[in-house]
Order: C-alpha cells, then structure tokens, then sequence
C-alpha cells in the first residue's frame, strides 16, 4: 500500500510532524516549505487538508502537536513519519537544539524501537550530505 493510500488521519499525522519539526528553530525556510509542499502533492490532500496545513506554516502560527499513541498508525507508517520528520530537520542545513529534542520526543511519541532511530538518523544525514 503507498502512502498515498493511508487514510487521510495518517496523512495528516504525517504532515503535522513534519511542520512541528520545521517550526522547532522557530521559523519554516523556503527549502522546509518547499519540502513540505512536496509531501503534500505526492499525498494528495484534498483542498480542507492543504489549507490546514497551509495554516500550520504561517509565521507565527502555534507548533503543531505530536502524535498522540492514539493516533498512532502502523509501525511501518510510524517510522516513515520519523523518516520524514527527520530529512525535514535536515532541509535547512542545520540540526540545532530543539529540532534534535523535538525529533527524540517524535521518536518517543511513534514508539519507535531505538535501532530504528539510530538508523534513521544516518540515513537522513546521509542523504543531506549528496
């Protein structure tokens, strides 16, 4: 199943994860934003949740919360969510104090098994570093 598929409570947790991530230096760059608009085309939201998220980008707007366990989708969702999260915390150059405690809150809020994290975070490194 793609992820496009996933129910639209899935994408949305996806997307809220991945703005709380890029608001958590205080400010969404061009590159976060442009990273999270192709998220969103390749989920194929409808016009209510790409307004939603629209709304979640606009300067002082509050962080999106975390995932709530109840929200939790899948384990391999989860962990594609802290995939995404991850490369959003990258888009920018810069991994400062608070993107790297909110993704190691993220990571507790999906659940996810510490190997699992480990590995995404060189993956991500990995990437940002082509």
């Amino acid at each position: 199943m793609s992820d496009a598929d996933e129910p639209a409570d899935d994408r949305m947790v996806l997307l809220r994860a991945m703005v709380a991530i890029a608001r958590a230096d205080g400010q969404v760059d061009p590159t976060e934003t442009a990273r999270i608009r192709q998220i969103c085309s390749f989920l194929r939201l409808d016009e209510a949740m790409e307004a939603e998220v629209t709304a979640m980008l606009e300067p002082g707007a509050p962080v999106p919360a975390l995932p709530d366990p109840s929200e939790l989708p899948a384990y391999e969702v989860r962990l594609y969510v802290f995939q995404q999260a991850l490369m959003m915390a990258f888009a920018d150059g810069v991994i400062d104090d608070q993107e790297r405690a909110l993704t190691q809150r993220l990571a507790e809020a999906l659940q996810l098994e510490a190997r699992h994290v480990e590995v995404a975070w060189r993956r991500a490194a990995e990437m940002t570093e082509r």
